[in-house]
């Protein structure tokens, strides 16, 4: 039952491409208008209306169908040159669940509204994987997981609301979105997983809730365009290559919460300037900062040397500030002794 639920959001998504046949105005559902015509494909009905287009879920005993059954079909309806506002009527009880492996119809500029889907959950897998002229969806408060890869290399979205019932950003979830700018993370958000901003180059600004513990590994790699970011106190962990290649980035703070600062967390963040490693931190990983060619200087408020490897400031030539009562015991502790020559109080 559960694989059969895997399958409809796909179908919905799909039908967005058979679209183009007609007109480019907004899309809007209208069953009682007289001029139109119905059209049964793999048991999914769409309706042609002169101005308007309606996507029907077929009432059934199962809860999904394939949206690659209908690719041959589609591809011979689209036009290209057209823009959609798409709007899913949903007439199926038992949808709950996009599930999608791959829109090869992806010529169609589309904004997707999935508002009056009020039963659908979930969001699967690779759901819109590769939509790349998708340029808009909006999301009903009701779907509580959005899956890995979901949104991946969708190179046209510039915009997405996110339900407040959502508790994590998948793993790369919106890597490779080039056009996103701007997105609002919901409060009930607690883990930004692996990759899951990564490639968006064009995200400039992004708020990270109060409510998140965790920033994952590549999280938002060669993010390009952010330049500025603040870790809410929530955060415990900054994985490896978290902000790596973010090279605008100039400020970034990080909280006394966080205790761990993951390999490659910050390297090649060339805009970077300086920051300060609060006292909470005992673990700074492998070229955490390397090449940085713009940090002037790091500043550790612990007395306590956190834990490096020789690898930890690899390439780094600016200065380390610490405490003045512990100037001693970093240049004696393990690792940090190579680092003399730069280690200074503040």
């Amino acid at each position: 039952m559960k694989n059969i639920k895997l399958a409809t959001l796909f179908a919905l998504v799909a039908f967005v491409c058979y679209l183009a046949s007609c007109s480019d105005d907004d899309v809007v559902v209208d069953e009682s208008n007289t001029n139109q015509q119905s059209v049964t494909v793999y048991d999914t009905v769409r309706t042609t209306i002169y101005d308007t287009v309606q996507v029907v879920l077929p009432q059934n005993d199962y809860e999904g169908l394939y949206v690659y059954q209908l690719n041959d079909f589609l591809q011979s309806k689209i036009d290209p040159t057209l823009y959609y506002n798409i709007k899913i009527l949903d007439k199926n009880p038992n949808f709950d669940t996009i599930r999608f492996s791959l829109w090869d119809a992806s010529q169609i500029k589309v904004n997707l509204d999935l508002r009056e889907c009020e039963e659908l959950e979930e969001i699967r897998d690779y759901a819109l994987y590769y939509c790349q002229n998708l340029i808009k969806i909006s999301i009903p408060n009701s779907v509580e997981h959005i899956g890995k890869g979901a949104f991946y290399h969708c190179s046209s979205l510039q915009e997405i609301n996110l339900p407040e019932s959502l508790t994590s950003i998948s793993a790369n979830m919106f890597d490779s979105c080039v056009c996103l700018s701007n997105i609002k993370i919901p409060e009930s958000v607690t883990e930004i997983r692996v990759r899951a901003f990564a490639h968006c180059r064009n995200l400039r600004e992004i708020t990270i809730p109060n409510s998140v513990t965790t920033i994952g590994w590549g999280a938002f790699e060669n993010c390009t365009s952010l330049n500025y970011i603040s870790i809410p106190s929530s955060v415990t962990e900054i994985c490896g290559f978290a902000f790596a290649y973010c090279t605008d980035l100039w400020y970034i703070t990080i909280p006394e919460s966080v205790t761990e600062i993951g390999e490659g967390a910050f390297c090649n963040c060339t805009r970077l300037q300086d920051i300060t490693i609060p006292k909470s931190v005992t673990e700074i990983g492998d070229y955490a900062f390397s090449w940085c060619t713009g940090l002037n200087w790091i500043r550790i408020e612990s007395s306590n040397p956190p834990t490096i490897s020789q690898l930890t400031f690899y390439n780094y030539t600016g200065k380390i500030y610490v405490p003045s009562s512990a100037l001693d015991t970093y240049k004696a502790a393990n690792y940090w002794k190579g680092l003399a020559d730069q280690i200074d109080v503040w």
